[in-house]
């Protein structure tokens, strides 16, 4: 019987890591126009006329499945999302992050034009659903061009032009438990609009083993899982020395040294060699 090396079949298992070739990923601003917080959840924290920064990413594998059959409309989903995000890298923004869902819906040639929309659940730093009242937080990205000419079908581009759309918006609100009579409102809500758009490489962060974008934790589990292959003690200090990269400044902590277990895996896998293979004679004076 053919000896399969162990550390194969579990690279074999492992889910495959998004590839940084087909990432779209684009860095923007926007104005802060208006914002409603009754219940001063925000604390005072975001202004009209505050600059809102994030990033947006998705996978261009998402073209592969389209969740609506219809005609020159088309809508795809990631949940968990995934190297599929918005993410805010500042404080207007709140660091809002991408947890729980990413969709985006495109229409092309509608009677009323184009649309590019991204809609994302997930939460704030720190956590705005601590709160009692918030159950669930949403930044949407919504591109509009009323010439239907932005869009050339209804996928998603591996480019996209602000220029190109007449309206930019985005949308960022929190929800939970309904007070009061109806009719009942996001318990605070924040408009903008996108100010800059701009195309940035994924290609050259190193250490973002799982390709979302950024050099954390999840990036040293996947790590640690395909140590031997197709990750090497080398690939650790790569990551190591990157920790961070990527990510919105949030709370400073220091990159985790490797796990017994990570290096356990090797040390198994020779175990596991050494018992396979036949015992030497004995040797007899």
């Amino acid at each position: 019987m053919k000896f399969v090396c162990p550390l194969l079949l579990l690279a074999a298992l492992l889910p495959p890591l998004a590839n940084a070739d087909n990432l779209a990923r684009f860095e923007l601003t926007a104005r802060v126009d208006l914002v409603l917080d009754p219940l001063d959840l925000l604390g005072g924290g975001v202004q009209p006329g505050d600059t809102l920064s994030a990033i947006l990413q998705y996978d261009l594998d998402l073209n592969a499945a389209d969740d609506d059959p219809s005609p020159n409309h088309s809508s795809r989903s990631a949940t968990p999302p995934g190297g599929n995000f918005v993410r805010g890298t500042n404080g207007a923004s709140r660091h809002f992050d991408t947890t729980n869902s990413f969709l985006a819906d495109i229409t092309n040639n509608a009677p009323d034009g184009d649309y590019l929309s991204f809609f994302l659940s997930g939460d704030t730093t720190p956590s705005m659903t601590a709160s009692p009242l918030i159950e669930s937080v949403r930044m949407d990205l919504i591109l509009h061009d009323a010439q239907g000419t932005a869009l050339a079908d209804d996928l998603l581009p591996a480019m996209i032009n602000l220029a190109d759309f007449q309206s930019a918006s985005i949308f960022f609100s929190g929800a939970g438990e309904e007070i009061g009579p109806p009719p009942h409102f996001p318990l605070f809500d924040l408009i903008a609009t996108v100010t800059s758009l701009t195309l940035v490489t994924t290609q050259n962060l190193q250490g973002d083993f799982n390709g979302d974008g950024r050099v954390d934790a999840a990036d040293y589990t996947v790590w640690r899982d395909g140590l031997g292959a197709p990750f090497s003690l080398t690939d650790y200090q790569e990551w190591r020395d990157n920790y961070g990269a990527g990510a919105a400044p949030a709370f400073a902590t220091a990159a985790p040294e490797p796990h017994a277990a990570a290096v356990g895996v090797v040390l198994a896998a020779i175990a596991v060699l050494v018992r396979g293979r036949p015992s030497a004679a004995p040797l007899h004076g």
